[in-house]
């Protein structure tokens, strides 16, 4: 659905209400993962997103590209969660994960990797989403979180790393070869 309203977008063209509903709708998830990863308070994500949203919604017009929507908007809520980092750093949340009793081997898995992914640091975690689970590029990493692409490829690297042993602890592996 964001394809066909960015192929009959023209530059300098107004982006209406059902337009800009569309492409949330269609990044929603995106957003709402990589504030989460950054903020880890599902509460907190959700103000992000929210707020991310608002912003857009009134910035929506200075955007001359809808093809680069999703990478814009990310960026909008990567702003917001470091927003409200700064503004809650000394809040302490505490949050109990509820696993489900019956759930298949293969969301176990997927559940066991996102669990590790959450333990990371924020800086680690943060880049880990926007490349695995969004799919973007390094450069477009480095330009959502205003860092040099050799950043983002060493925190990817060691993220790598630090994933690698956790899964592996997870497991009661070692890392010998």
């Amino acid at each position: 659905m964001a394809n066909n309203i960015a192929d009959n977008f023209k530059p300098n063209e107004t982006i209406n209400k059902n337009q800009f509903s569309n492409l949330v709708e269609t990044h929603q998830l995106s957003m709402y993962r990589l504030a989460k990863s950054i903020l880890l308070n599902e509460y907190d994500a959700e103000d992000a997103v929210g707020s991310a949203i608002y912003k857009a919604y009134v910035s929506r017009n200075t955007i001359k590209d809808l093809n680069c929507f999703k990478a814009w908007i990310l960026k909008i809520v990567s702003n917001e969660s470091y927003s409200i980092i700064r503004k809650n750093k000394k809040l302490i949340y505490m949050e109990q994960v509820i696993e489900p009793a019956q759930i298949s081997k293969d969301y176990e898995s997927s559940y066991e990797v996102w669990d590790s992914v959450q333990k990371l640091e924020e800086k680690y975690r943060a880049i880990i989403v926007l490349f695995y689970y969004d799919d973007f590029s390094i450069k477009n990493i480095s330009e959502i979180l205003d860092i040099p692409q050799s950043t983002v490829k060493v925190r990817l690297f060691r993220a790598r790393q630090k994933l690698k042993i956790e899964l592996l602890t997870q497991g009661g592996l070692t890392n010998e070869q």
